[in-house]
């Protein structure tokens, strides 16, 4: 589903460098990314997806490589196949909680805004407590209720690669474990790949295998899971 080969990259005129020789998740699979803030985790998550540029290596994700594509085509990749939970959310503020969530059927042309898109945004609204808010604004919100909102927005498009960067953060614990077994649920159901950096190390023994930052090192439950560093 995913692989990722000699991956380098820095910042400039910073001693940031972040290095993955290999790295491959399946379908079906959730992969946690640890480590403390600044380890490269979110920066592992913008190059998957094509926000940031790749320096060196390549990215194949479902037979594409993301690093070849141009600006324009990584936009289109990334609305119609994945899904990514930013940690700042990414809402908009002048659309509504359903808006949002529809977001990415309106500013993609491959994608059809149908009555039956509309009646799963507001199911799944509803699976993530949203029901009752889906005419209200961010500013109108808690912390948890945008970060569902953007899980919510994450799914709509029923992405076979879900990239997530904290995206329990923000809840209570009832609630983040709620939001693990959506998605978790989702992996299984949709046979999807999901890479989640976090810092609950709480949740760890719910996912396939994990990316330890600080020492490049994995555990997986896999046999057919590799990751060499």
């Amino acid at each position: 589903m995913i692989k990722v080969t000699g991956l380098e990259f820095r910042y400039p005129k910073t001693n940031f460098c972040l290095t993955m020789p290999l790295f491959q998740a399946n379908s079906s699979q959730a992969s946690a990314l640890i480590g403390p803030s600044g380890c490269g985790k979110t920066t592992f998550l913008q190059l998957i997806s094509g926000l940031q540029t790749l320096q060196k290596g390549e990215v194949h994700i479902d037979g594409q490589t993301i690093n070849l594509l141009s600006d324009r085509d990584k936009r289109l990749f990334r609305i119609s196949k994945l899904g990514f939970i930013f940690q700042d959310f990414g809402l908009l503020e002048y659309l509504n909680v359903l808006d949002n969530i529809l977001h990415p059927y309106r500013i993609n042309h491959k994608l059809e805004l149908t009555r039956a898109i509309k009646d799963r945004a507001k199911e799944l609204a509803s699976q993530l407590g949203l029901s009752d808010k889906l005419k209200r604004y961010p500013k109108q919100l808690s912390q948890g209720e945008k970060q569902r909102t953007a899980i919510a927005r994450s799914l709509i498009n029923q992405p076979k690669l879900l990239l997530a960067d904290e995206p329990t953060g923000n809840l209570d614990p009832e609630n983040k474990h709620a939001i693990l077994d959506l998605l978790l649920n989702y992996v299984n159901e949709y046979q999807a790949s999901l890479i989640v950096a976090t810092h609950d190390h709480q949740l760890l023994d719910r996912f396939d295998q994990i990316v330890d930052f600080r020492t490049m090192s994995l555990e997986t439950k896999e046999a057919n899971v590799d990751l060499s560093l």
